[in-house]
């Protein structure tokens, strides 16, 4: 169930705005026991956005794709760019 969902959200992202082959997308459940899913893409499309707008482009390209128990299950939404993971690596 968990790899389905996973590859749900991946297909869907990937299929939109996050299709370039440098685009990453990363799905995870965090250990908290909850059904609960982070979805993270690092993209260089984010440059220059605000965090909202960030957001805004993953959680619209998600729109339609997923079941709303599924929409609801994702708790966390972040949008980075290539820069912003090397600044916190």
């Amino acid at each position: 169930m968990k790899q389905e969902l996973s590859d749900k959200i991946i297909s869907a992202l990937k299929a939109g705005p996050f299709k370039d082959a440098e685009d990453a997308v990363i799905v995870d459940y965090p250990p908290t026991g909850v059904d609960e899913i982070h979805v993270v893409v690092v993209s260089r499309k984010f440059e220059g956005l605000r965090m909202k707008q960030k957001i805004s482009l993953i959680t619209s390209a998600l729109r339609g794709k997923l079941s709303k128990r599924e929409h609801t299950r994702i708790t966390l939404v972040m949008g980075l760019t290539p820069d912003d993971v090397k600044a916190v690596a």
